[in-house]
């Protein structure tokens, strides 16, 4: 059997001394599990844009029994100074950025980046995320199992409820609070977000999902050698949820 696995840095195995070889990442717990071949395509700081892109051209060209498609945050982006150079916009900024006669600060690149997402807002972003899951399910064949993983998405479950809308100030989470802008909305224009934000993600079918909305992030339990990504108590974690996955939805 061949299994691809997409994603980020949680994928990639950031955190664990060897990374995509370590013994330890999920990736290749579930791989040993069953016997099967891994290509591992992740790639640390990844968009899902990329991910996306990624994904579909495995599907379409080298498909594989089992795709894993490991979503990242919602609002990165890569930005292509030169042909072979990329600036990473995500949420924490580790380093200054210099290329030819630009220079940016860690502290100026960070100020650039908070910009930067607050004029991208999440509420479109989850949109898009929507519309790369109905993609990806409508072209994926029989021969090919397509099953994602949350790994870095931070939607909550109430918007799959169109109940939500009897009480938004006790049944909306902080996050979705956050992404409606709650604070400066009225009840009209709410129920008109909240309404086209719910029918989306209804459309997902969530058995394609090995956990919708319990992100890697969220479950964590411990952390690797870098003190930020995963460990491998995480990882094992990661691998059982996913082999129990496989096992309730065989086909």
């Amino acid at each position: 059997m061949q299994f691809t696995f997409v994603g980020c840095s949680f994928t990639v195995g950031e955190g664990l001394k060897l990374e995509k070889s370590d013994t330890s990442n999920y990736v290749n717990l579930v791989g040993k599990h069953y016997s099967a071949s891994i290509n591992n395509l992740a790639v640390g700081g990844n968009s899902n844009y990329n991910i996306f892109i990624t994904a579909l051209n495995e599907i379409l060209f080298d498909p594989p029994d089992k795709i894993f498609v490991q979503w990242s945050s919602l609002n990165r982006l890569w930005l292509y100074p030169a042909p072979d150079t990329k600036l990473r916009l995500s949420h924490i900024i580790k380093d200054d950025y210099v290329y030819r006669n630009m220079f940016y600060s860690k502290k100026e690149l960070q100020k650039f980046t908070d910009t930067y997402h607050i004029l991208n807002n999440d509420y479109h972003n989850i949109l898009t995320l929507i519309n790369y899951c109905k993609i990806l399910t409508k072209i994926t064949k029989n021969k090919t199992q397509l099953i994602f993983i949350n790994g870095l998405v931070p939607w909550t479950r109430e918007i799959l409820s169109l109940d939500t809308m009897n009480d938004f100030s006790k049944k909306l989470s902080n996050y979705t609070k956050e992404i409606l802008e709650f604070e400066s909305r009225d009840d009209i224009e709410l129920i008109d977000f909240f309404t086209k934000l719910n029918k989306n993600i209804c459309e997902l079918p969530q058995s394609k999902w090995v956990n919708m909305f319990d992100s890697m992030l969220k479950i964590l339990i411990d952390v690797g050698t870098d003190g930020e990504h995963p460990g491998p108590k995480s990882h094992k974690l990661y691998a059982d949820m996913i082999i129990n996955y496989i096992e309730e939805y065989k086909e």
